[in-house]
């Protein structure tokens, strides 16, 4: 296991965050949707928290053809998941962080909502309680989701920590934070050896968590930076190495 106590972030980090702001890397950051599939898939299976809506390119709000999601549109859904203790808000929140997570890409979608299908009230509620626990205590919401193997069959790590994510309503000091393959992948490169793609135990979730916390408290520029504004550039890190 990676010693991640002499793990400093690097000089090219103190680059971006200079150079850009959250809300032009965070808030804004926004992903083509195909709405009408997934509107069509929901009302197929009969699962609650539908519509998905986005924004055309008029930025008008629309819910079929193609449209456009971004973060701050998932964090405007957390107030009523958080406070809609039967799962169905968070069901919505749930389908609009799948679509803005996954884009145009289709693959496992429709195995994973079957798997939501076959009891949506019980995943709602699972995930409604792993949220609660994501501000407090990450590694236990993680390990509601994913005691020994996946609690949500198709619903790993790299969509689960998603819902983690979007129920901190965008606050900066939230700390549950989005981990999937390209960001370990990024970390790994960068030093933090023992890392490898998914799925990851709780543990390590809570050590990413700690480690991007950690990497927010060194000065890196004028302006103070958030953790999921580090997510977002060891993201982007990986994509333009791949």
């Amino acid at each position: 296991m990676t010693d991640l106590s002499n793990l400093l972030p690097p000089a090219e980090l103190a680059t971006y965050i200079a150079i850009t702001t959250r809300e032009e890397r965070v808030t804004n950051h926004r992903s083509w949707v195909p709405l009408g599939w997934w509107n069509d898939e929901l009302r197929r299976r009969q699962l609650p928290g539908g519509p998905v809506t986005g924004r055309d390119e008029r930025g008008m709000t629309v819910s079929s053809g193609q449209g456009w999601i971004s973060r701050d549109d998932v964090f405007r859904l957390a107030d009523a998941a958080l406070h809609d203790p039967s799962g169905e808000a968070m069901l919505g929140m749930v389908w609009h962080a799948f679509a803005w997570g996954s884009g145009t890409t289709r693959r496992l979608m429709s195995s994973r909502l079957d798997s939501i299908a076959a009891d949506p009230a019980g995943s709602g509620q699972l995930l409604f309680k792993a949220a609660h626990r994501a501000s407090s205590d990450p590694r236990a919401a993680y390990e509601l989701l994913r005691p020994r193997g996946t609690a949500i069959r198709f619903v790993g790590p790299s969509f689960f920590t998603k819902v983690l994510y979007f129920s901190g309503e965008g606050r900066r000091d939230h700390r549950a934070l989005i981990l999937d393959d390209r960001v370990a992948r990024a970390l790994n490169r960068l030093g933090w050896d023992s890392l490898r793609t998914g799925p990851w135990p709780a543990i390590t979730y809570q050590r990413y968590c700690d480690l991007l916390a950690r990497w927010t408290e060194r000065p890196t520029c004028e302006r103070s930076v958030a953790a999921d504004e580090i997510e977002r550039w060891l993201f982007e890190r990986t994509s333009a190495a791949e």
